[in-house]
């Protein structure tokens, strides 16, 4: 808290009606007690009826010019340079009260408080007006005029802090996806965002991010009452087959798995906002690679070539439409996830600036056909939902 307790005046005494260069002056030194004092309180309304019912430690009220006041809200003006370190402040203590004694008169001046927490509300009253300028407070400001000998008290301020909410749920798994959940699926990774009232997804950027515990539970506190979307992140490693708000309130419906509808009221702890989730298995997978050095054996990866899967007859071509294609990346691998039981062939295109050199399933699973009709073929089979078949490799070469 910085105030004054005296203020020294020095006056230079002349002995002589004019003084000359020669003549002596002597300085006399005056020092004069400061009387005035500015007191109020600061309480926070937990219940929001207009009246303060606790203290609110760690709240800071300014005195000064609004102004300067506004910009340095926050900091200590001791530790400022001129002219914010003229500003007056003191911490509100244990009982909700502040105090700055021994300050010096001053006219139209603004008493401002400092919230450390978010607030909705402020309300500034000089609760014994004594004809300041402005006794009815503007935006939670008290404006003040401190007289001579004057103990200005009764300025308090009623603050309306923010009421948190929370938003929590569950995750769990299906590990071998035979529709019975099998656990908690802990490490999942959740993303909080505004919800777009026109198209009900996600908006903006996320606003927060949490992660599951070891029982699958997942936490976001310190939410404000607003519209919001719950969405599920390890979307690299699991699909989510469900999301289930099981203790709907006011919360929309939606018809996306992935991600959940919040609507939050101020204070308010919404629970139950629930994903139930597969692994990602890559059934089938594999690379690209080049000859460089025409030794017959893969070098290095082909990116951006086409690989597409199909399902096969019984000479091992394609037929139908395509299942699914990938491209592949820098490092000439390609996967297909999720795929259902059933005899595959994986074709690659777009390779015309390259011949085929060999095609071949380096780690071939049990009564799968190695018998490849063409280069650019290689058959696999899904035997299970979570069967892997790996090491479908292709070899080319620059023509």
């Amino acid at each position: 808290m910085k105030t004054f307790k005296y203020i020294t005046f020095i006056l230079f005494v002349c002995f002589l009606a004019a003084c000359t260069k020669e003549d002596e002056i002597i300085p006399v030194v005056e020092t004069v007690l400061l009387t005035q004092n500015v007191e109020g309180t600061v309480l926070i309304d937990t219940d929001k009826d207009g009246t303060g019912d606790i203290p609110y430690v760690g709240a800071r009220v300014y005195l000064g010019d609004f102004t300067l006041i506004n910009e340095i809200i926050g900091q200590l003006p001791d530790t400022l340079s001129a002219p914010y370190n003229d500003i007056l402040w003191a911490d509100v203590d244990a009982d909700g009260n502040y105090a700055m004694n021994s300050v010096l008169e001053m006219t139209d001046k603004s008493l401002v408080v400092y919230s450390p927490q978010k607030v909705t509300g402020i309300l500034g009253t000089d609760t014994t007006p004594d004809g300041d300028f402005l006794e009815t407070e503007i935006f939670g400001i008290i404006s003040i005029t401190v007289e001579e000998n004057e103990t200005d008290d009764g300025n308090d301020f009623i603050i309306q802090l923010v009421n948190y909410g929370q938003i929590s749920g569950n995750v769990q798994i299906d590990n071998d996806k035979d529709d019975i959940i099998d656990g908690p699926l802990e490490g999942a990774k959740l993303w909080l965002s505004r919800r777009d009232m026109v198209s009900g997804g996600p908006i903006g950027l996320a606003l927060d991010f949490t992660f599951t515990d070891a029982n699958g539970n997942y936490n976001f506190d310190q939410v404000e009452k607003g519209d919001y979307i719950v969405l599920f992140g390890s979307v690299t490693e699991y699909r989510v087959t469900s999301g289930i708000d099981e203790s709907p309130d006011s919360d929309p419906t939606h018809p996306i798995e992935d991600f959940l509808p919040v609507s939050l009221e101020e204070g308010e702890v919404d629970t139950d906002n629930n994903f139930k989730t597969v692994p990602i298995w890559y059934n089938v997978s594999g690379s690209v690679l080049e000859d460089t050095n025409a030794d017959g054996s893969g070098d290095a990866g082909i990116y951006g070539l086409t690989v597409e899967l199909y399902t096969r007859d019984s000479s091992g071509l394609p037929v139908g439409e395509r299942v699914s294609w990938r491209k592949t990346d820098p490092d000439g691998a390609f996967r297909f996830r999720d795929l259902t039981v059933g005899e595959y062939v994986v074709k690659i295109t777009d390779f015309d600036l390259y011949d085929c050199v060999s095609n071949a399933d380096l780690s071939p699973e049990v009564n799968e056909p190695t018998n490849h009709s063409s280069c650019d073929l290689i058959q696999t089979n899904v035997t299970t939902p979570i069967s892997i078949d790996a090491d479908n490799t292709f070899i080319l070469k620059l023509k």
